[in-house]
């Protein structure tokens, strides 16, 4: 190997270490900046988590009415519901709005609460009546009274 030869062979592979060396450092810096870009990400969920704890400290501080969710469960009050009595359905009602009253039941969800009661002729009634009749605390009441006036031993019942 001659002297030119030598030197030309070394450039070369003093080029291949630069080389190298650029995408070694080109590698790095990807990297770094992929990193960089990873922590920002997770910055900014760490602080939405944040802002959503937040908001929900405030309303929970602040409640903000809804009308599409109601506090009230139905299904929790079922049970406090009176039975229904059909010897005696002139004294349910103002029982049952006694008890629906004092316990500050939404009146929006007396039909639902007497309707998981009703029995016999009261049931049939009931299920007759239409979706917004049904949903009428007062319509329920009145159909369920008219229904049991006409009926003989009901009436019986009453004049005894």
């Amino acid at each position: 190997m001659s002297k030119y030869e030598f030197e030309l062979e070394k450039m070369k592979i003093q080029l291949q270490f630069e080389k190298e060396e650029k995408e070694r450092h080109l590698q790095f810096e990807r990297e770094k900046e992929e990193r960089e870009k990873q922590e920002r990400m997770h910055e900014k969920e760490l602080q939405f988590e944040l802002e959503k704890l937040k908001l929900g400290k405030s309303t929970k501080e602040n409640p903000v009415p809804s009308p599409v969710k109601s506090e009230f469960d139905a299904a929790k009050n079922i049970r406090l519901v009176p039975k229904f009595q059909e010897k005696s359905v002139d004294k349910y009602f103002p029982h049952f709005e006694k008890i629906a009253a004092n316990l500050k039941w939404p009146r929006d969800f007396w039909p639902t609460l007497l309707q998981s009661v009703l029995i016999g002729k009261a049931a049939e009634v009931y299920s007759a009546l239409s979706i917004a009749e049904s949903s009428d605390y007062d319509k329920v009441k009145d159909t369920i009274l008219r229904a049991y006036q006409l009926v003989p031993e009901a009436l019986k019942g009453h004049l005894n």
